[in-house]
C-alpha cells in the first residue's frame, strides 16, 4: 500500500498523539506524522507550508476541544483558504465526545469527511485509507 505523504494531528493530549502516531506508523499510513496542539498553530503551519511551496497534509485528524481555537473554528477558518491550499486535504474529526449533537454537527459540515470517536485503532486507520484514499493510489 502506498503511504500518504503527511498526516496532521490537531490534538492537545500528548497521550492521544503518542497512541495515534504509533497506530499510523504501525499501519504504514504516512511518511510523516505531525502533531500540533491547537487549531491556531495548525493554521499557521498550513499557511507556512503554502508560502514555502511545501505539500499540505493529505489527512487531518481534528479534535473538537483544543486550546485557543476549537475544532469547529479551525474548520471554519480552513474553509476560507484558497482551494489550492484546501484541495487534497481530508479532515476527519477524531473526538472523545459521545455527544450526538457533535456527530450531527460534523456531518453537516461538507469539509469534514467523517466523525470518529477516539481512540484511533489500526482497523479504523486501514478503513479510512481504503475508503478515502484507495482511488488516489
Amino acid at each position: 500500500m502506498k503511504r500518504l505523504n503527511s498526516i496532521l494531528l490537531i490534538e492537545d493530549c500528548e497521550a492521544d498523539n503518542y497512541l495515534h502516531k504509533k497506530i499510523i506508523n504501525d499501519v504504514g499510513a504516512a511518511k510523516e506524522v505531525i502533531a500540533i496542539r491547537s487549531g491556531d498553530e495548525a493554521l499557521l503551519q498550513i499557511r507556512a507550508n503554502h508560502a514555502a511551496d511545501l505539500p499540505q497534509p493529505e489527512l487531518i485528524f481534528l479534535d473538537i476541544n483544543t486550546p485557543g481555537m476549537e475544532g469547529w473554528d479551525f474548520v471554519e477558518e480552513f474553509s476560507k483558504f484558497d482551494p489550492v491550499v484546501r484541495d487534497g486535504t481530508l479532515i476527519i474529526m477524531l473526538s472523545g465526545s459521545l455527544n450526538p449533537d457533535d456527530r450531527d454537527r460534523a456531518q453537516s459540515i461538507p469539509l469534514i469527511a467523517e466523525y470518529r470517536t477516539k481512540p484511533l485503532t489500526r482497523d479504523a486507520m486501514r478503513a479510512i485509507l481504503e475508503e478515502h484514499f484507495s482511488a488516489r493510489r
